[in-house]
Formats: C-alpha cells, structure tokens, sequence
C-alpha cells in the first residue's frame, strides 16, 4: 500500500476506526460528514472492499434514528490488529513514533478526533478518553518528538483531553492545515 494510504489508515486506526480480528478496518462516520468518509475512501481505494454504505439506526430506548457512512477495507492489517489490539482493545502502541510519522496521518487522527478547545479561543484538543493515562503520555510523547508540539493534558469531568496550548497553535495549524479537507475545517475553528 503507497505511502499516503498507510498514513490514512494509520491516523483512522488511532481514531474513529474498528479493526476487526481478521483485520479488516471499519471507517465509519456521522452523515454530516460524509465528505469525510468519501476522501478516506478516495484516499484508500487501492484496499477497500466495497462501496460507501448509508447506515440507519433506531434507539430503541429514545425511538431516535442516527445516520452514519461507512466502508470496509479488505483483510490487510493482520499484523497492524495484532500492534493496536493486542488484548482485543484499541490501544496507543509502544512503536506509535514509527507509526504517527508524518503530517497527514496527524491530519486524519485530528479530523477524527480533535477540535477547537472549548474554554479557549485559539487552542486545540484531541479527545483520547478510550486511552488510558500511559497510552495518552505515549502520544503526547510521540507529538513532540515526531512533530515538535508540545501539550499538556486538561481534565474534562472524569477524562482527560490531550491539549495544544495557545502557544503552539500556529506551529499545529502549520502542520495539520494543508491536510484538512474544507468539509472538516470547523474541527480547525476556520469555515470551508
């Protein structure tokens, strides 16, 4: 697989994605960003299974429907399950350094799952609350040695948010900006 389409998936891994045991990885996103789901698909055309499909699900609880598109990739990351599920969960592996490399699966991590601060006005947020307390460190970690952003984390009611302060914003922006497609550029605080 070329080097973008790793990159993707790598950042997708790390993200919203499910990588199933027998190593097919599930992109699936909510419908307002369904642009997203056809970039990833565009992006990753060489391995995935099949076309976008439209998801409806019932609450049955609430009675409420959500709407979701999402894809499969063929069975190709059997070694990559094996680094990030070691236990049968996702987790932030040791070798994340070698993994998170390079500007545009940063990117993708960020549009899945990062955002504009909430009690600030120019900083940045990624929201790891599925990691635990060393797998964040081990990204904090990975974002300063691989890209020269330094973080802090904020407590969030019971989780905790991996932060980029006010300081490093432009240096982030710089990085993640070229890669950030119009339809996910509210996620940076800019409209399309």
């Amino acid at each position: 697989m070329n080097k973008e389409c790793q990159d993707v998936c790598i950042g997708t891994i790390l993200g919203d994605g499910y990588l199933s045991p027998r190593g097919v990885l599930q992109v699936e996103h909510a419908r307002k960003d369904h642009q997203y789901v056809i970039w990833k698909h565009q992006k990753m055309s060489e391995i995935v299974s099949g076309p976008i499909s439209n998801i409806v699900r019932l609450n049955k609880k609430t009675g409420n429907q959500t709407f979701s598109s999402r894809f499969y990739t063929k069975s190709v990351f059997s070694e990559y399950r094996t680094v990030f599920y070691p236990n049968n969960k996702k987790t932030v592996p040791h070798i994340i350094d070698q993994l998170l490399d390079s500007p545009l699966a940063l990117a993708t991590l960020f549009m899945d799952d990062g955002g504009k601060g909430g009690n600030t006005p120019k900083g940045m947020v990624f929201n790891f609350s599925g990691f635990n307390k060393l797998e964040q460190e081990r990204l904090r970690s990975c974002l300063l040695n691989n890209f020269n952003i330094d973080t802090t984390f904020h407590k969030t009611g019971k989780y905790q948010q991996l932060y980029i302060p006010t300081s490093e914003n432009q240096k982030f922006l710089d990085i993640v900006s070229p890669f950030v497609i119009p339809s996910m550029r509210y996620r940076l605080g800019i409209t399309p």
